[in-house]
């Protein structure tokens, strides 16, 4: 499976509301039309298994912190095979490669199944590090979900992408 940066948004956006129809995109993305442009800040990927597209992802910088908030769909074809978690991690393995020390997502209260989902992995620590983070009740209700990593006391970027020397050693940075 390939994540590739790509200039296709709005391209991918449309073939994806096309798919889904608008329920989904309102209930999921609070979308009412496919946005035809990424935001400011926002990287847009493609996610393939081999050469067929199979979903979507959005890394959105905080202007102010070393935080992204991560977007993510998969087309209606791949539901059922194991794409969502491949996907989520190679998103959020690129926000730590650009230096964040904190990835943040928000599902909709609107998507019930899916926060529930989430909260009980949260709660099971099966959730490959994900943490409940809080609850936005206005305009739109959502659940906040965060992972973090531990970041090189040198470089300040998450361990595994240290700046410094590459090291994937919790002491790196840390001698005297």
């Amino acid at each position: 499976m390939t994540l590739v940066e790509s200039n296709h948004a709005g391209e991918v956006w449309r073939m994806f509301a096309d798919a889904w129809g608008s329920k989904v995109l309102l209930e999921a993305y609070e979308w009412e039309h496919p946005p035809q442009t990424t935001r400011p800040l926002e990287t847009f990927y493609e996610y393939y298994d081999g050469e067929l597209l199979v979903g979507w992802g959005s890394l959105t910088k905080h202007p102010l912190a070393q935080e992204y908030w991560l977007s993510l769909g998969l087309f209606p074809y791949t539901v059922d095979k194991h794409y969502f978690r491949p996907l989520k991690n190679a998103l959020v393995d690129e926000a730590f490669s650009k230096g964040a020390r904190a990835v943040s997502s928000i599902i909709m209260d609107s998507n019930p199944e899916h926060q529930n989902n989430t909260m009980s992995r949260c709660s099971q620590n099966k959730s490959d590090g994900w943490k409940y983070s809080g609850q936005v009740w206005s305009p739109v209700g959502y659940k906040i979900f965060s992972v973090t990593r531990e970041l090189c006391p040198k470089c300040k970027y998450a361990m595994q992408y240290c700046q410094c020397c590459g090291s994937h050693d919790f002491l790196h940075g840390m001698e005297q």
